[in-house]
């Protein structure tokens, strides 16, 4: 995550001399899994503790925390560095699914996270529904919203920011009407509430 702030940030430095609006949107890797015990130093790792898992389960959840923590680090310098420039900018941060621990549901299962995703709309709402992060160096804007899929995102942002949308955009925030999403087979209604 720190090579792509990086990477923002050069792009939106070489933007400037255009004297045009800059729009990025980056999908990060880092924390997209496969996760496996040791995967980072032992003196780096995230330090949890987490008495209902195996060890090596344990191991899995600790990579996964570092990646989490990493992208808060990445996260902090990208508002860092934009806290400091004129231009109006809007930064929205947000993950489409839970990461795959393990090759299952067990770990967020045992952990105490989330019951059987198969068997209940609220837990598999748990793994295709994350919270976003919005920041901008202009406003006190404080958004809240109810659990949305990540696909209605980046529409509701140019709504509540009275930003340019393509019509695509106001087709989904119509949907908004009716319900917040869908993700294989789940159904999130206009309050958030998920439902099969």
């Amino acid at each position: 995550d720190d090579e792509l702030v990086k990477m923002i940030i050069s792009e939106y430095e070489a933007n400037l001399e255009t004297g045009k609006p800059f729009f990025n949107f980056s999908v990060s890797m880092q924390n997209h899994g496969a996760f496996t015990d040791g995967q980072y130093l032992a003196d780096y790792r995230a330090s949890l503790s987490c008495p209902q898992l195996s060890s090596e389960q344990e191991g899995i959840l600790i990579t996964y925390a570092t990646g989490i923590r990493d992208a808060n680090i990445a996260l902090d310098k990208l508002i860092s560095y934009f806290s400091e420039v004129e231009e109006p900018t809007i930064i929205c941060m947000f993950g489409d699914h839970l990461g795959s621990l393990g090759g299952n549901d067990e770990i967020y299962m045992k952990s105490g996270y989330m019951g059987d995703p198969e068997g209940s709309a609220t837990d598999m709402a748990k793994k295709y529904t994350t919270p976003f992060f919005i920041w901008d160096n202009f406003s006190e804007h404080n958004f809240t919203a109810p659990r949305m899929s990540f696909y209605q995102l980046i529409p509701s942002v140019c709504e509540w920011y009275g930003l340019d949308k393509p019509l695509f955009f106001d087709y989904l925030l119509e949907q908004q009407d009716y319900y917040r999403g869908t993700a294989l087979g789940l159904y999130l209604d206009i309050k958030g509430d998920a439902s099969y």
